[in-house]
C-alpha cells in the first residue's frame, strides 16, 4: 500500500537548466504487488532467456495433482516436500531420454501454486528440448510422437505416491491412519494428468506465460469486486472476489472475510530461498556452459538471432521502449539528473536525505 508513495524512499531530480525538480518515489519491490512484479518477471524472463538456446524446438509439459492430494500438500507444505515434484519430475524425464533416445535433454521448470483463483493448486510446468547431447558431444534430434506419455505418467504417479508414504511413515497413528486410505484411493485413479504441447520453435513466447506467474499476486485487483472494510475489526470485514470457473466455464463470486483473505494469500508466498525456477539436464550449472557451446558449434544459430543480457534494463530504457517517453526529459529539452536521496532512518524514526555530489 505504500508503493509508489513519498512513505518510502524518494528520489529527487533538478534540471540544471531550468531548475525544475521532480520528485520519483521508489517502488515496494514485493511479490503480492501488481506493480512491481512486473519488472521482477522481466529480469527473470532475461535471466532465463540468456541461458537459452532459443534456436531448437521444445515441448510444454503441465504436470497436475489430483484434486484428493492437494490438502495433503497443503498440510505439509515445506521446502523438502514441495522439492519432491520436482525432483521426481526431472528424474523420470531425463531417464527416459537416456535409456530410450542415449541422450541428455535440456530441461528447466517452474512451479505455479495457483490456478484461476487463489485456491490451492501446485502443478508443475516443464520445458523440455526434443533431443539433446549423447555423451561424445553429438547432437540427437528426435520427433515428437517417439515420446511415450503414458509411460510417463505412471512413473511418476508411482514416485510421488511413494515419497508421500515415506512422509506419513513418520506421523503419528492417528494421522497415519488418516491419510494411509487416501493415498491407497488415489493411486488407484486416472486423473494424473500430465499436458503434453505440440513442439515448440518460438519458445520466448511460453516463457513469458510461465515466468509471469512466478512473481504476482495469486489474484489481480481487478477481480476483487467488492469490499466491505471494518476499522479494527478484521473477522467481520469481507472481500468479495470474482474469477472464471473452468468447469462449467462462467464467471463466479465468492466472499471471504478478512482474515480468510490474507491467509489465501499467505499460503502461496514461498519460503525463503526457496527456487520457484529449477534447471536440469544439460541446463545444470555445471554443464550449461559446456552444452551451450557444443550446440552452437554443431546447429548455429540464425543471423537473425540477438544473444539477450542476463542484466535487467532500467526503468528509463524501459519507459522509453514501452511508452515511446523519457521519463526524465524536461519540458526545457534538457534531461533531469539525480540530486539527492531521501529514506526513512530506522535509528532516528525520521526520513533523512543524502545529497548526490554530481560535480
Amino acid at each position: 500500500m505504500k508503493c509508489n508513495s513519498w512513505k518510502l524512499w524518494f528520489a529527487t531530480f533538478i534540471c540544471k537548466d531550468c531548475w525544475a525538480t521532480k520528485v520519483v518515489p521508489f517502488m515496494c519491490h514485493m511479490r503480492c504487488c501488481s506493480t512491481c512484479s512486473k519488472a521482477l518477471c522481466d529480469k527473470r524472463i532475461n535471466g532465463i532467456r540468456s541461458r537459452l538456446p532459443t534456436h531448437i524446438p521444445y515441448i510444454h509439459i503441465t504436470r497436475t495433482l489430483p484434486a484428493e492430494l492437494r490438502d495433503f500438500w497443503l498440510q505439509f507444505r515445506s521446502d523438502k516436500v514441495l522439492s519432491i515434484l520436482f525432483n521426481k519430475a526431472h528424474e523420470i524425464i531425463i531417464h527416459f531420454f537416456e535409456s530410450r533416445f542415449w541422450c541428455t535433454p535440456w530441461v528447466f521448470s517452474i512451479l505455479h501454486t495457483f490456478w484461476s483463483y487463489i485456491n490451492w493448486n501446485p502443478h508443475l510446468h516443464m520445458v523440455v528440448s526434443l533431443g539433446g547431447l549423447s555423451d561424445d558431444g553429438k547432437r540427437i534430434s528426435i520427433k515428437d510422437q517417439y515420446i511415450v506419455y503414458h509411460q510417463i505418467k505412471q512413473q511418476r504417479r508411482a514416485l510421488v505416491i511413494k515419497e508421500c508414504r515415506k512422509i506419513i511413515s513418520t506421523l503419528h497413528t492417528d494421522q497415519h491412519n488418516h491419510w494411509k486410505p487416501l493415498l491407497e484411493k488415489t493411486f488407484q485413479k486416472k486423473s494424473w494428468y500430465v499436458t503434453v504441447s505440440d513442439p515448440i520453435i518460438e519458445v520466448q513466447n511460453v516463457m513469458w506465460y510461465l515466468t509471469r506467474y512466478m512473481y504476482r499476486a495469486p489474484i489481480a485487483i481487478s477481480k476483487i469486486i467488492d469490499s466491505n472494510l471494518i476499522p479494527n475489526d478484521i473477522d467481520n470485514s469481507t472481500i468479495t472476489v470474482e474469477y472464471m470457473h473452468k468447469k462449467p466455464r462462467q464467471k463466479r463470486t465468492i466472499t471471504y472475510t478478512l482474515r480468510q483473505f490474507l491467509w489465501l494469500l499467505a499460503r502461496h508466498i514461498p519460503d525463503k530461498y526457496f527456487r520457484l525456477v529449477r534447471y536440469s539436464g544439460l541446463f545444470a550449472p555445471t554443464k550449461r556452459k559446456q552444452s551451450i557451446e557444443r550446440i552452437n558449434e554443431q546447429n548455429p544459430p540464425p543471423v537473425s538471432h540477438t544473444t539477450i543480457s542476463a542484466r535487467p534494463t532500467t526503468y528509463r530504457s524501459r519507459m522509453i521502449t514501452t511508452f515511446n517517453k523519457d521519463p526524465l526529459a524536461c519540458s526545457c529539452w534538457w534531461v533531469f539528473e539525480l540530486y539527492s536521496l531521501t529514506y526513512f532512518s530506522k535509528r532516528t524514526y525520521s526520513f533523512a536525505t543524502k545529497y548526490i555530489d554530481s560535480s
